[in-house]
C-alpha cells in the first residue's frame, strides 16, 4: 500500500484550519501557551530533540514549534503507540520520513520496544557535547490536547485482538444492558472479549451490592464466570458503613435518613447497624440508595416524589448532616429512557450546602478496588462507559485509557436515533469539552 503523502498533508493542513476557525480556546489553553513559550526558549540550549509523534497520524501530529526545523541528526522523531497503528500503513510512514533524511523511530508504549535501540543510537552517535553522556534533552509533541486525539471505533475487535490492555472494567447500564434487555451484540463481545485473556471487572455506579449486580446479567443472559467479580457503588457503600475504618465514616452516627427506591426494589440495610428514622431531628446522616421512596424503620418504603425528598433535603442541610450517596450518577439508561438517579439528589444537597459523600465514579476509590481485584496497574486497564462525567472523567484521573459509548445516556444530546447509530466526531468534541471527559476510544456500541 502507498500513501498518498500529499493528500494526508492536505487533510492534516484541514485539520489544523479548522481548529483555528473555532477559535483558539477550542484546542489552546493557557498551559499549552506556557509549555509552548518554554519549548521556544529551551530549543537553542538543547543537544538532542526528540518529536513525539502520533503514528497514527504523524503529518498532522507535528509540533508547530519546530516545524520550521531543517532535517538533522540531532532531531529524533518518535512515532508512539505502534502497537495500536495500522501495521502496512507504519511500514510506508517509516520509509517516508527515511527518504526525508529524518531519523525516525516506532515505540510500543505498552511494552516499550525500541527504547533500548533508540538509546543505543544516541550513545552510538556521541550526541553530548563534552566528554560524559550527561547532556540537555528536549522532548516535544504535538501541542493538541486529549479531546482531539480520540480514536473511533466501530467495536472492540481491534483493541481486543491486540492485548493491548490486560483488564477490562466495564460498565453495565449503557454499555450492556438498558436495564431491561442487553444490548444486541454485547453479550457475544463479552464472551470473545474473554477468549482474547481480558481479565473483566463489572464497575457500576448502582446502589445494589455486586452479588446482585452478577445475578442481573446472569438473569439478562450474560454469563458472569466470564469476568473476575463486580464493583459497584452500592457495595462499596456497604463495606464503608460496615467497616467504618475510613475517619470519616468512622464519626458517622447510626441514625440515618434513608431515601431509597420503591418500583425498582428498596436496598437491604442489614447487617449495618443502622437506625432508619423518619425526622430530620432524630438523623445523624442521609443515606441515598434511591429517588423513590422514603425509608421507615419497618424495613418498608414509603413512596414519594422527587421534589417531596428535596424539601427533605432543605431541613437536613438547616441541621448540617451529612450524606453518603450510593449511586452517584444524574440519570441511567432504562429501556432507551433516562431514569433520575441518586447523584441528582446528592447534587441539589451539595447545591444547598450540604456535605455529600460520593461514593462510586467519577471518584477514584472504585478504580483502585477494579485494579486491586484484577491484580493490574492503571497502564493496563481500559474502562468502558457511557457517561462522560462519571465513566470517562473518572478514568481521566485514575490515569486509565477509556471507550466512550456513544449511544448510552448521552445518545439524544450527541443526535443519535437509534441503537448502533455512529455519533459525528464533532458533536463528540463538543461534548467531551462540556464536561470536561476526554476519551481514548469512542464507539456507538459496544460490540465486537
Amino acid at each position: 500500500m502507498t500513501l498518498n503523502h500529499s493528500l494526508v498533508q492536505k487533510i492534516g493542513n484541514a485539520i489544523k484550519e479548522v481548529s483555528r476557525n473555532k477559535g483558539s480556546t477550542w484546542w489552546y489553553t493557557p498551559h499549552m501557551a506556557a509549555a509552548s513559550r518554554a519549548i521556544a526558549k529551551r530549543i537553542p540550549l538543547v543537544d538532542i530533540l526528540l518529536e513525539v509523534r502520533d503514528s497514527w497520524i504523524p503529518l498532522s501530529s507535528t509540533c508547530e514549534l519546530i516545524k520550521h526545523l531543517s532535517p538533522s541528526s540531532r532531531h529524533i522523531i518518535i512515532l508512539n503507540k505502534t502497537d495500536l497503528a495500522n501495521h502496512i500503513q507504519l511500514k510506508e510512514w517509516l520509509k517516508y520520513f527515511v527518504q526525508k533524511k529524518c531519523l525516525v523511530f516506532g515505540v510500543n508504549s505498552h511494552n516499550k520496544d525500541n527504547i533500548k535501540e533508540i538509546t543505543h543510537e544516541i550513545s552510538e552517535r556521541n550526541y553530548w557535547k563534552g566528554s560524559t553522556m550527561i547532556g540537555r534533552c528536549l522532548s516535544v509533541q504535538s501541542s493538541s490536547p486529549n479531546e482531539l486525539k480520540f480514536q473511533t471505533l466501530s467495536g472492540i475487535q481491534h483493541l481486543a485482538e491486540s492485548r493491548r490492555f490486560k483488564a477490562w472494567f466495564l460498565d453495565q447500564f449503557g454499555v450492556l444492558h438498558d436495564g431491561k434487555q442487553p444490548y444486541p451484540g454485547a453479550i457475544s463481545a463479552l464472551e470473545k472479549l474473554a477468549t482474547c485473556g481480558a481479565k473483566m471487572v463489572i464497575i457500576s455506579n448502582s446502589s445494589r451490592r455486586a452479588s446482585i449486580t452478577m445475578e442481573k446479567l446472569r438473569s439478562l443472559g450474560f454469563d458472569p464466570s466470564l469476568s473476575v467479580g463486580a464493583i459497584t457503588s452500592g457495595e462499596l457503600t456497604h463495606q464503608y458503613l460496615q467497616r467504618r475504618g475510613d475517619a470519616w465514616f468512622a464519626s458517622l452516627g447510626r441514625s440515618c435518613i434513608h431515601m431509597t427506591w420503591s418500583d425498582r426494589g428498596a436496598i437491604s440495610l442489614e447487617g449495618l447497624g443502622l437506625q432508619v428514622v423518619g425526622t430530620v431531628e432524630e438523623a445523624d446522616f442521609i443515606l441515598a440508595h434511591g429517588t423513590e421512596a422514603l425509608g421507615l424503620s419497618s424495613g418498608a418504603a414509603l413512596p414519594m416524589k422527587l421534589d417531596e425528598l428535596e424539601k427533605i433535603l432543605d431541613q437536613c442541610a438547616a441541621k448540617k448532616i451529612p450524606m453518603v450517596v450510593a449511586n452517584p450518577d444524574f440519570v441511567t439508561v432504562e429501556a432507551r429512557a433516562l431514569r433520575v438517579m441518586p447523584g441528582t439528589l446528592a447534587a441539589t444537597y451539595e447545591k444547598l450546602g450540604g456535605e455529600v459523600k460520593w461514593m462510586g465514579k467519577p471518584d477514584k476509590i472504585i478504580y483502585k478496588s477494579a485494579m486491586e481485584m484484577a491484580a493490574v496497574d492503571a497502564s493496563d486497564c481500559i474502562a468502558v462507559g457511557d457517561s462522560l462525567h462519571h465513566d470517562i472523567k473518572g478514568v481521566n484521573a485514575a490515569g486509565i485509557a477509556s471507550a466512550f459509548i456513544t449511544g448510552g445516556i448521552h445518545a439524544t444530546e450527541l443526535g443519535l436515533g437509534k441503537f448502533g447509530e455512529v455519533a459525528d466526531d464533532d458533536s463528540v468534541h463538543a461534548l467531551a469539552l462540556k464536561n470536561d471527559a476526554y476519551p481514548t476510544y469512542v464507539l456507538p456500541s459496544f460490540t465486537w
